[in-house]
């Protein structure tokens, strides 16, 4: 019986230090060298590597630009969101406007130099990202907890920075007055995007020399 007790004791400590080690292993945080931090995001690789699909039709856009700040390590990083230079598949240029949405990225669970990680789309009240294509509108809405979200630490670089990656499904509604190219109604589409994520130093509102930025 006592042999039988102090296998059960040990057993209760392999499994607390089993969910110790877990926990540890998917803990990460948005980490930059000091604080407060201005945080960007610059898109990476032109038009082909920030796109909108929906079935077999997309948007992409040449520029893509994020900007927030950091004041301490957090799971969580809030950037605003900039898309210009738009157009479709159709060969037609395109609008998108942000009307006050921001994108909200939480880090998850990973190890070394690559997490994985969920984005939410926040817009204030009433508010929505809209793209416009001629009398079509695509309107997507404010959602949660979207995934297909990879974070790699980019240690090479000096000072260091963080790709973000994302293949990310959304849902969205096409609506069109006339003559809309696009299905319209609830659907889903995919968003595709890769930005180099780097952080300065914030001198009392101005953006100062870059220092290094990491998932932690």
């Amino acid at each position: 019986m006592r042999n039988l007790k102090i296998l059960g004791l040990a057993f209760v400590a392999v499994l607390a230090m089993s969910a110790m080690v877990a926990s540890a292993a998917q803990a990460s945080k948005f980490t930059a060298a000091e604080y407060p931090a201005t945080i960007t995001g610059e898109q990476e690789g032109g038009s082909a590597s920030n796109r909108i699909t929906l079935g077999s039709s997309f948007f992409t856009c040449a520029q893509g630009n994020y900007h927030g700040t950091l004041s301490e390590a957090s799971s969580t990083l809030s950037v605003s969101l900039d898309y210009t230079e738009c157009e479709t598949s159709f060969g037609t240029s395109a609008t998108i406007d942000n009307n006050g949405c921001s994108y909200t990225f939480h880090s998850g669970a990973g190890a070394g130099d690559t997490w994985a990680g969920t984005v939410d789309l926040v817009c204030p009240a009433g508010q929505e990202m809209t793209m416009t294509l001629g009398l079509c509108t695509v309107h997507i809405a404010p959602q949660s907890n979207l995934g297909g979200i990879t974070f790699t630490n980019k240690t090479e670089a000096s000072p260091k920075d963080v790709t973000v990656e994302a293949e990310t499904p959304v849902v969205v509604n096409v609506t069109n007055v006339f003559l809309c190219p696009l299905a319209t109604g609830v659907q889903n589409g995919t968003l595709d995007t890769k930005v180099t994520v780097k952080a300065y130093k914030d001198t009392g509102g101005t953006e100062g020399a870059q220092i290094d930025a990491f998932i932690d």
